[in-house]
């Protein structure tokens, strides 16, 4: 990455590790010395992602109805399933 001057790849090893990016301050779930907001989480054996996306463990994404971890046609179905029904 030469023709980039101050940039520095990883290796896979490196980004599949929340250590290289826990030391470069995200905020990760689980973890409050880089904030509390709870920005980023790091599935096994991946790179991080989006709190609230899909696999998320904090429960954050609003479209996940049934709290599985993943939004689909069965959230999709309990949606619409209440669909203007008032409290």
């Amino acid at each position: 990455m030469e023709d980039f001057p101050g940039v520095r790849g990883k290796s896979t090893a490196q980004m599949q590790d929340i250590n290289t990016f826990l030391d470069a301050g995200w905020d990760f779930e689980g973890e409050s010395a880089n904030g509390e907001e709870d920005i980023w989480f790091m599935p096994e054996n991946g790179y991080p992602k989006l709190a609230g996306s899909a696999g998320s463990t904090s429960g954050s994404n609003p479209a996940d109805m049934n709290e599985d971890g993943y939004v689909d046609i069965l959230d999709f179905a309990i949606f619409s399933e209440n669909w203007l029904i008032a409290d």
